[in-house]
């Protein structure tokens, strides 16, 4: 993260910085997602066992 700061003033490096913000954030909403998955898989597998 303290590369995409490195030159101060350079306008690339803050688009490309918030562009991985938002990647970033899509990325926790995908696992945050996958994770509720997982549990709801997990409680059918326990109720059927």
């Amino acid at each position: 993260m303290t590369k995409l700061f490195a030159r101060d003033g350079d306008d690339d490096a803050t688009i490309h910085a918030l562009k991985m913000n938002r990647f970033y954030f899509a990325q926790y909403d995908v696992l945050n997602a996958c994770k509720r998955a997982s549990q709801g898989i997990e409680e059918i597998l326990l109720e059927t066992a």
